[in-house]
């Protein structure tokens, strides 16, 4: 048995000899897509962040070691895949007076609601530039980033894969405009992130 590569914080991108069943809560890990190690079980299976094996993880053989090419635009982070988040405002939304959003539409997150930003009912925007500043914000305790625009400097929540957020690459996000229940900026609407892509070019 040969010993895994890999350790905890390498990202990794899945590239199976067969899918990932059998994963808790129906999930599948996405054939070509990267994630970062949590641990390494029995210094052989491998258990990336926000997924769990009944045994314990994968055998490390079903991952490549992320090599970042120069130039390349990667995408670090995309909504539709964090089903914890879209979960969470889901649950806050419905079950909550205060916190969640204004479903005006639809409910965030849900078919109905993707279906609606396809069609062009919400509106996405785009913004391209260069990550002026990587930080961390609120206690120290709340990682952010800087888009620097054309000279209008924006500040977004590092979301995905934190390792790529360098100052200097470029980057294109792609967001939503949508309604909170409560402001607690002074604005009742709110931006929420769709895709993030990142290139060190």
């Amino acid at each position: 048995m040969n010993k895994c590569p890999f350790k905890q914080g390498d990202v990794v991108t899945y590239k199976p000899s067969r899918r990932g069943y059998g994963l808790e809560d129906g999930e599948r890990l996405v054939i070509g897509k990267n994630y970062r190690v949590e641990r390494i079980d029995d210094g052989v299976y491998v258990v990336v962040e926000g997924y769990r094996h009944p045994g314990g993880g994968l055998y490390w053989t079903e991952f490549e070691k992320f090599e970042e090419k120069r130039g390349d635009w990667i995408k670090v982070y995309d909504l539709a895949e964090d089903k914890k988040l879209i979960a969470e405002v889901q649950n806050a939304t419905l079950n909550t007076k205060d916190y969640g959003l204004v479903p005006e539409i639809a409910l965030f997150g849900s078919k109905e609601w993707w279906n609606t930003i396809e069609k062009g009912i919400i509106p996405t925007y785009e913004i391209n530039g260069i990550i002026s500043r990587v930080y961390m914000s609120g206690h120290n305790n709340w990682p952010e980033f800087e888009i620097d625009s054309d000279g209008k400097k924006t500040s977004w929540a590092r979301m995905g894969i934190d390792e790529l957020y360098r100052a200097g690459c470029k980057v294109k996000l792609e967001y939503v405009v949508q309604k909170a229940k409560k402001s607690w900026t002074g604005s009742p609407y709110q931006n929420e992130v769709i895709r993030i892509y990142i290139s060190n070019k």
